[in-house]
């Protein structure tokens, strides 16, 4: 039997089939013994903690009778849970596992490997909405889970100095606002969140973070932040408005996470990554791709406004303010949930909340095989949409349901290779070109596969630039699109590959219709705001942008790339040079525009630093080359850009 204490009460037989305990007494009865961690517990001292005001008889009757109801409950188990030795009684630790304990053996073994299964264990306090009228239980109740969580804090800590020593900066702030959800009056804290945002050039971030610091440090306690934590924020502020484009910039990206975006005229969510409960954090990839393609599920419908994923992942956490999310992505309602799976049985469940009350608008859970899992993924689509929109006019079930494939193992590769695509790196796109082309071995007419295996062609071709590589994107993009039409990536894939083709109207046509099939895309609208560039209609690139960038407020970085480009085709350099620098590891093709934008501009000292870090990034660029990637369809816009490159001395 498996004994989950940490969150709410829960208790499994074998392969994770529900153990119904009935009563508080019973739940606690167990927990009181899981927790003595195989030592016996005398009959006196159980009924005293759990039946405290009840006469001594009626108390050991009491105690009696649960023990009995106890044992019927757990009956088909080989061994005995509970053992009986004269007047004591105990929990087998060969015969039950106890998430707690083990729990408790990770953190005291303090490697990251053991803490990342611990922070995984630790769902929630101890317990979480049990309560008995009984006082000997309350007070042992207090102390453990004040115990516990001392340890989830510590552990936490370890690991969000562990992930930003690496410089793995995201895990650290998933980390940070987890161990804030728990312990919001952590100082230091937030201003080693404070000082992360900052080094990502994200100072907006920073400053809301001192906000919050600030703000519960008054509701909580009635003081100020302390000295070292006003000092970080003045620095912080001071970096903020040094840049004089500064100002320009604000104007347009009040729609990003520096502000709170307003809610859309339309029924909005946000899909909080559902919480891995295998035990395991190497299954995290599972549930990773369960919410994820809920998302895009959702993402479908043109009557919701769906958050995009890179957004509802900055939330990652069991410990999350839910009325925080609804402000910060400017939605209505969230689903969370969590995804438990063992051997080839799945458990799935999910809740969708109001986040302006924070009350429950629907929840559900589904067990069964995991060869359902798809099904499941529908059916929760389906009741959010019904629930939070009514009747919608686009609501076409069988354009959902589409099972993506039969083969399990293959659809495992597939969300490995997804979780590696969001990394945005060159050697994780290379990892996930590998797990999708096993993924296609296995099932050779699995589309989505294609279709995500389309996508990293292209985007891997835009590292290296060879028509080598154009040509594979290319072909990749037809047969994803040949095995379904239904496919937004695979229409994607082949319009970006048309667009660099130069067959403009091709392009046009594919990327209107991944836009079609799924309208809530944020990169979709990206690249479509990229198309916007080479046709000379950069404003309505420039919008397509920062609509992208309200869809996902925590978006990639590189997206500044794509409106930087826009505004420079649109020859607002100065607006172009702010996007551009908000880069955090510049391209040679970002130098490139901001050496044109700023030769544009009679900067010529900063075009020549833009050009020199360019050719220390490429030391053989030459112009007459750069422009066979560029396939602007008015040559007279190329002309213009190419001599805003000669003007800042690149090589000809």
């Amino acid at each position: 039997m498996k004994l989950q204490l940490l969150g709410p009460f829960e208790a499994c037989l074998g392969d994770d089939v529900p153990v119904a305990i009935t009563g508080k007494k019973a739940k606690a009865l167990l927990a009181y013994l899981a927790l003595a961690g195989g030592q016996p517990v005398s009959r006196d001292k159980l009924a005293g903690v759990l039946w405290e005001f009840s006469a001594d008889e009626q108390a050991r009757t009491s105690l009696r009778q649960t023990i009995s109801s106890l044992r019927k409950c757990i009956s088909p188990l080989d061994g005995e849970a509970l053992v009986s030795e004269g007047d004591t009684l105990a929990i087998d630790p060969k015969v039950v596992a106890v998430d707690a304990l083990d729990f408790e053996a990770l953190v005291a073994d303090g490697t990251t490997e053991a803490l990342e299964h611990a922070s995984a264990l630790y769902r929630g306090d101890l317990l979480d909405g049990m309560s008995l009228r009984e006082e000997a239980f309350e007070a042992w109740l207090r102390g453990e889970r004040a115990r516990y969580r001392e340890l989830a804090l510590g552990a936490l800590a370890t690991l969000f100095r562990h992930c930003a020593e690496k410089g793995e900066c995201d895990n650290a702030a998933h980390i940070a606002t987890r161990l804030l959800g728990l312990d919001p009056l952590r100082e230091d804290i937030h201003r080693a969140l404070m000082r992360l945002y900052a080094e990502q050039g994200q100072r907006g971030l920073a400053v809301k973070q001192y906000e919050q610091c600030r703000d519960n440090l008054r509701r909580e306690l009635d003081v100020a932040p302390a000295p070292e934590t006003e000092a970080l924020y003045q620095e912080i502020k001071e970096q903020s408005a040094s840049p004089d484009r500064a100002a320009e910039l604000a104007e347009y990206t009040a729609h990003v996470a520096d502000e709170a975006p307003p809610l859309p005229d339309k029924p909005s969510i946000a899909v909080l990554p559902f919480t891995n409960m295998s035990g395991d954090p190497d299954q995290e990839y599972f549930s990773d791709g369960i919410t994820e393609d809920i998302i895009t599920d959702l993402s479908r419908f043109r009557s919701l406004f769906v958050v995009a994923r890179n957004s509802s992942f900055a939330f990652r956490g069991n410990s999350v303010d839910i009325r925080e999310v609804g402000r910060s992505l400017g939605v209505r309602f969230v689903l969370e949930g969590s995804v438990r799976m063992v051997s080839n049985r799945v458990r799935i469940t999910a809740q969708l909340i109001d986040a302006g009350t924070t009350n429950h608008i629907w929840g559900d859970r589904y067990d069964g095989d995991l060869a359902d899992v798809f099904a499941v993924q529908d059916e929760i689509s389906h009741s959010i949409v019904s629930t939070i929109a009514g009747r919608l006019e686009d609501f076409d079930a069988d354009r959902v349901a589409t099972k993506p494939t039969d083969n399990l193992s293959a659809y495992e590769n597939f969300l490995r290779g997804q979780k590696l695509v969001h990394n945005y790196t060159r050697d994780d796109y290379a990892n996930a070109r590998r797990y999708f082309e096993h993924a296609i071995s296995l099932d050779p007419n699995f589309a989505r596969a294609r279709a995500w295996l389309a996508d990293v062609d292209i985007f891997s071709w835009f590292w290296d630039l060879t028509p080598e590589g154009l040509e594979l994107a290319f072909h990749t993009g037809e047969a994803a699109l040949a095995l379904d039409d239904h496919e937004s990536k695979s229409h994607l894939a082949l319009g970006l590959a048309q667009l660099f083709r130069a067959e403009h109207e091709k392009s046009e046509y594919h990327l209107l219709r991944a836009s079609e099939l799924n309208p809530n895309d944020d990169l979709i609208m990206i690249e479509n705001g990229r198309y916007m560039i080479y046709v000379d209609e950069p404003q309505a690139g420039a919008d397509l942008v920062r609509q992208a960038m309200r869809r996902n407020p925590y978006h990639p970085n590189w997206y500044w790339n794509i409106l930087g480009r826009c505004l420079h085709t649109a020859k607002l350099y100065d607006e172009a040079i702010s996007a551009l620098e908000r880069i955090r590891t510049p391209q040679f093709w970002n130098h490139a525009y901001l050496a044109a934008c700023y030769a544009e501009l009679g900067q010529l000292r900063e075009s020549a630093k833009n050009s020199e870090a360019l050719l220390a990034l490429k030391p053989d660029f030459t112009i007459t080359e750069f422009a066979t990637v560029l396939p602007y369809r008015d040559k007279q816009v190329l002309h213009e850009f190419l001599a805003g490159l000669h003007q800042a001395g690149l090589p000809a």
